[in-house]
């Protein structure tokens, strides 16, 4: 599920924007963009910046969440 390689991934830093889930609420993200680890990590909670590095987690991806945001937003057919 993880790397730039990744479907979801690709789709979404073509598209520039599309729905998250996180614990049962939707959000209209956009804007997506890769960091690097030396860019990522003085953001990162201290668990990510202790696990990350030894698991080989080199980029990560950034969006923000848009205006649109909405609980409403209906899932994929």
């Amino acid at each position: 599920p993880y790397g730039e390689d990744v479907d979801w991934a690709k789709n979404l830093l073509q598209t520039g924007e599309g729905v998250l889930q996180y614990q049962g609420v939707r959000y209209q993200i956009g804007l997506p963009r890769t960091l690097t680890w030396a860019t990522a990590r003085p953001e990162l909670p201290g668990f990510t910046r202790v696990f990350a590095g030894p698991l080989g987690v080199r980029t990560f991806m950034r969006v923000d969440i848009l205006p649109t945001l909405s609980v409403q937003v209906p899932p994929p057919a």
